[in-house]
């Protein structure tokens, strides 16, 4: 039965009492006209997807002064800065598998891992991972001798993404239960065919002495190792002065 009185459509904004509208607005997705310059419905979504953004940027382990990081705001200074930004564009569109990036504290290693995660991100790839190397250490230590499979289960969080950024791995020490968790992650990877990026501050040597031999043999494609050497002065150096 009719009740004499029109439906308001769902998505329609209405102006406060006494207020005229001083815009005639028409959504080109709602189809509704507004009293106002935009559509309410539309900026309520591009907030909930910008949310959404930052969630997943979170749970790829990303800090936050680096989840606006993108490939295109790495600032190139010389063919250095742009062999690395190459180097992180093939890693992020899978032409490499594995990737080093190595050398001075502060010179963009971080920014760029941030922007290939974002790069993925925008690109609808979601299954990838950032962490510190002691993040990761921390975490698979603290199952040894649970009961279950949950040993196994904190070893495979960090052995089936799609692609996995470990930063801060110098930071891992050169015993032998780091370098036999090391190896076994690196070997593992490989077997399921992942993307694997390892950062760390100094020279390959810190890399290095961190895997065993058989390890260090998988980080070779075609021949060669797949390196970012950041050389050039510190950008937090260089802004404080």
């Amino acid at each position: 039965m009719s009740t004499g009185m029109s439906k308001m459509p769902v998505h329609q904004f209405q102006l406060p009492e006494g207020l005229k509208p001083v815009w005639n607005f028409h959504c080109q997705v709602h189809g509704i006209q507004y009293g106002v310059e935009s559509c309410q419905s539309c900026l309520y979504e591009k907030e909930r997807q910008q949310r959404r953004l930052g969630h997943r940027l979170e749970e790829f382990g990303l800090p936050d002064k680096c989840q606006a990081k993108t490939l295109d705001g790495f600032v190139i200074e010389s063919p250095a800065h742009q062999s690395a930004l190459d180097l992180a564009v093939q890693f992020a569109n899978g032409d490499i598998r594995n990737l080093l990036m190595v050398g001075i504290e502060g010179t963009g290693k971080t920014h760029l891992a941030a922007g290939i995660l974002n790069h993925l991100n925008n690109s609808g790839q979601y299954d990838c991972l950032y962490t510190t190397a002691e993040r990761m250490l921390k975490a698979i230590r603290a199952c040894y001798g649970a009961t279950g499979d949950a040993e196994q289960r904190t070893f495979d969080f960090f052995i089936h993404p799609t692609v996995l950024i470990i930063d801060e791995f110098d930071k891992i020490k050169s015993g032998p239960d780091e370098v036999r968790i090391v190896s076994e992650l690196i070997r593992d990877r490989d077997s399921y065919g992942r993307r694997l990026a390892l950062i760390a501050n100094g020279n390959l040597d810190r890399i290095r002495k961190r895997m065993d031999k058989s390890a260090a043999d998988r980080m070779y494609e075609n021949g060669k190792v797949n390196k970012a050497m950041f050389t050039w002065p510190s950008w937090r150096r260089r802004k404080a002065t």
